[in-house]
């Protein structure tokens, strides 16, 4: 994918800007992904040892833009990755979804049966690569 670059040193994160680094800060695994140098993406992810991606925080500068797509879409086209997983706000499920993700069945279910959920529910999801 020309064009984009996954930056993941913290190093090199707090080179960009004065904002990143605090936005950075305290977290383990901060993450950015440039489109031609500027950030559309931010947050933390993990790579694990065994080829998988553990998506912590996603953050796309700019909503409904097609920007998260395009990440996960990066994420998938990484040769040694063959699992992306994490936990979704009751808000980004549909996302999720439309990216291929896989939902904890019981967990998704009470998601579809609560129109409103408490703060901190989050339902986990797994896309096979």
């Amino acid at each position: 994918m020309n064009g984009f670059k996954l930056v993941t040193q913290r190093e090199e994160i707090e080179q960009l800007s004065e904002e990143l680094k605090k936005y950075s800060y305290g977290m383990e695994y901060p993450f950015v992904f440039l489109k031609e140098g500027k950030v559309i993406v931010k947050g933390e992810l993990a790579f694990m040892q065994d080829n998988s991606v553990e998506v912590k925080l996603m953050e796309s500068i700019q909503k409904r833009k097609g920007n998260g797509r395009v990440f996960i879409e990066y994420l998938k086209s990484l040769a040694n990755v063959h699992e992306i997983y994490g936990e979704a706000v009751p808000e980004a499920v549909p996302f999720w979804h439309e990216m291929g993700a896989e939902f904890e069945p019981s967990v998704f279910e009470e998601y579809l049966a609560t129109p409103v959920h408490e703060e901190g529910f989050l339902v986990p999801f797994q896309i096979a690569c």
